[in-house]
């Protein structure tokens, strides 16, 4: 179940071998119970205002909790664009991790019925893994091996740029990749 998500900075995902008649819980009671509390969970590590989108699918059990935000607003109290941009990936999984136990201690869930989870860290995630790509730049001396990697860097960017639906976010972003990217 792919979803466009076009202000994502974290998503928790939960995937788990669930038998309703042995727990007694539908899985609209689960949902609730991460309604009501994943905006909570979301205001120790977001520092922004924020929508939590709660998907839960049927089957063993399948949850999607997904977080928007903007960037401009994760990264502002942080310095650099950079470094606001490995915070928010931090509280990314940090919040991903904290929501992970707490919904395994809620449920009781036994270790052999957990099949995954996920810490899906958004555009955040995927500007910083832009940025350490594009620090390869400084090492490359042969000139097709560099301009290879730049026009990778080119695709990833475009990809980014179009997830992101804020102007602000775009032009942000933009003012802080090299230039060699963006030209």
């Amino acid at each position: 179940m792919k979803k466009t998500k076009s202000r994502e900075i974290a998503e928790t995902y939960i995937h788990i071998n669930y038998d309703y008649e042995l727990k007694q819980k539908s899985h609209d009671e689960i949902k609730l119970y991460l309604e009501t509390n994943s905006q909570e969970w979301a205001k120790k590590y977001f520092k922004q205002p924020i929508e939590i989108t709660i998907t839960v699918e049927d089957g063993s059990l399948k949850t999607w909790i997904t977080v928007a935000g903007l960037i401009y607003a994760g990264v502002a109290g942080y310095g650099s664009f950079r470094s606001g941009i490995d915070y928010m990936v931090k509280d990314a999984k940090s919040f991903s991790d904290y929501v992970i136990e707490e919904f395994y201690q809620h449920e009781n869930t036994p270790q052999h019925d957990i099949i995954r989870d996920e810490r899906r860290l958004g555009i955040p995630g995927k500007i910083q893994r832009l940025f350490k790509k594009s620090d390869k730049l400084d090492n490359l001396n042969n000139l097709n091996d560099r301009n290879e990697l730049v026009e990778e860097l080119r695709f990833e960017l475009t990809n980014i740029l179009d997830l992101i639906d804020n102007q602000e976010d775009k032009e942000l972003l933009l003012e802080n990749v090299r230039d060699e990217i963006v030209a």
